[in-house]
Parts: C-alpha cells; structure tokens; sequence
C-alpha cells in the first residue's frame, strides 16, 4: 500500500476508493473518473474486496444516456471487525477535517 489511509497526501488510487466509499458510502465510475482520474474502478474494487472490505455492486440509470445503466459500488453496512474499526477512524477524520 503507498501512502496513508489517514493523509490525502501519496493516497494509492485503492485507499483513495476507500476513503471515498466510507465518506459518501458509493461511487459510480464516472465519479472516480472525475474526482480522483482513476480509469480502473473495478480493478480498485477487486483488490479492495481481496482486503475483505464488503462491497456489492448495483446497476443505475445514468442522467446522460437514458437507455443506458452504469454500475454503483456500495461498502456494506456489515463488515468484519477489524474493517468497522478502521471505517470509524476514517470517519472520525473526516469530521474532523471538515469541521
């Protein structure tokens, strides 16, 4: 892993995922794309479910085309320990750097 969890500073483009899908709880491939220029969502994805992070996928519809769907990844609510405690601290961060 490059970087810290904790510091936007050298976040990999995995954490950067991360941090976004415990702060706003989905992300779609165009916000990835927008947001933090990774083209690969669905490789971030993977390698965050071989952490044991529980994410699922959904298909929405996109504003842009109406006869089209996009795919939405969402953290579960039910993670092992280890990942809810990681997820608080996160959280708490955030706040904090918001406030």
């Amino acid at each position: 892993m490059n970087g810290n969890l904790y510091s936007q500073s050298n976040m990999s483009q995995v954490d950067m995922v991360l941090s976004h899908l415990i702060n706003y709880g989905k992300i779609t491939p165009e916000e990835s794309i927008n947001l933090y220029n990774i083209k690969y969502l669905a490789k971030c994805i993977s390698r965050l479910k071989e952490r044991k992070i529980s994410i699922y996928s959904v298909f929405c519809d996109t504003e842009k085309r109406l006869d089209s769907k996009i795919k939405e990844y969402v953290l579960c609510k039910e993670q092992p320990p280890q990942v809810k405690k990681m997820i608080e601290t996160v959280k708490a961060q955030h706040l904090r750097k918001t406030a």
